[in-house]
């Protein structure tokens, strides 16, 4: 890994350690370069996931049929 990997914390440690190595792993003819590539792709897609399940949402209770907005941070 390089010195990137120690600037990061929590969980963004542990996406970029897991698509590094998996890139490395099994990816053909991978690089470090590419393998730096796929964390940090990684984190990216999962905060662009974070910031859209942080706005509201529409839900719809099946047995009602009436919908209903909240956030989904419970």
């Amino acid at each position: 890994m390089n010195e990137y990997f120690q600037t990061l914390t929590g969980i963004n440690k542990v996406l970029y350690r897991t698509a590094y190595k998996f890139e490395i792993d099994y990816a053909a003819n991978a690089t470090e370069e590419s393998a730096h590539q796929a964390g940090l792709n990684e984190i990216k897609r999962i905060g662009k996931l974070s910031e859209e399940l942080s706005k509201p949402q529409t839900y719809v209770n099946l047995s009602t049929g009436k919908k209903f907005i909240c956030t989904g941070n419970f």
